[in-house]
């Protein structure tokens, strides 16, 4: 589940809507992240730094802004929880249950350092053309053909889940990705989290292909709404009809995987068997 789906709620809608602006007009800029930590700067009225840190049962969140330090709602820390939403950063939020909102006044603190040894580039632009710039450029940024692209050294692959199966009745399947790190190599395989808008950039067409039918095929109370479009339900679960469709599809790709139910057990490779279907007869 996205930051967003778990801590909207907590954040007044014209917050959400300011910080919204602020992430769409490119005014976040990541400075460090892992699955578990983000660090930030936000251009706002002046430059401020925003930390997210993901616990065993809380999101800390800081920023450097005055609201923050007010105890109010900051834009700022919604701004950049949606751009580690569109990276796929604390990708270990998957892994926690109900997560409560901790306002980190240390680690603003800290945070405040960093902003005194922070010299400016350039001189400071007033408030109102700096609000200005932020309008124009979330203009500019909706004018482009692609938004969120997806990165390039991803590649896809499709769990089935024989445990989720056995609950729904049905086949679920999990869309996951692996990427390579700055050493060429691949990395652990994570859920995925795909905007609709992302499907046309993928580079395999043979995940364009599938993620497009399973898109179509859907269940429309699955399917929740992003800024940026719809977001593909994760798990799918597939009906008889799409299961032979998809399925042979899923395993033509050779990224198509098996979940044992065993604790911390390997996935496995799924192969599809394209022989002559056999019956069982008693004679």
């Amino acid at each position: 589940m996205s930051l967003k789906s778990r801590f909207a709620p907590q954040f007044n809608p014209k917050i959400r809507d300011r910080g919204f602006a602020y992430y769409r007009g490119g005014a976040v800029k990541i400075l460090e992240h892992s699955d578990s930590h983000v660090r930030a700067q936000v251009r706002g009225t002046l430059d401020y730094f925003v930390e997210l840190s993901l616990t065993s049962n809380s999101l800390d969140v800081a920023c450097t802004c005055p609201y923050f330090a007010d105890g109010e709602d900051c834009k700022h820390i919604w701004a950049t929880m949606l751009a580690a939403d569109n990276k796929n950063y604390l990708s270990k939020i998957d892994l926690r249950g109900k997560l409560n909102l901790v306002y980190d006044d240390e680690t603003a603190e800290s945070l405040h350092l960093l902003d005194e040894d922070d010299e400016p580039a350039h001189e400071q632009q007033p408030p109102w053309q700096q609000k200005f710039s932020v309008i124009t450029n979330s203009i500019n940024n909706a004018l482009k053909p692609q938004r969120n692209p997806w990165p390039g050294n991803r590649e896809i692959y499709y769990i089935v889940d024989p445990r989720g199966s056995r609950t729904s009745g049905m086949l679920n399947v999990e869309i996951a990705f692996r990427e390579r790190n700055k050493k060429g190599e691949w990395g652990k395989i994570k859920k995925a989290r795909i905007q609709q808008n992302q499907i046309g950039q993928l580079s395999d067409p043979s995940d364009r292909e599938i993620l497009s039918l399973l898109l179509g095929g859907r269940e429309t109370y699955w399917s929740s709404y992003s800024y940026d479009g719809f977001e593909l339900p994760n798990p799918f679960v597939l009906g008889n009809m799409l299961q032979p469709l998809l399925l042979a599809r899923m395993c033509a790709t050779g990224r198509c995987w098996f979940r044992p139910e065993a604790k911390d057990a390997e996935l496995k490779p799924l192969e599809w068997d394209d022989s002559t279907t056999w019956q069982f007869w008693l004679v």
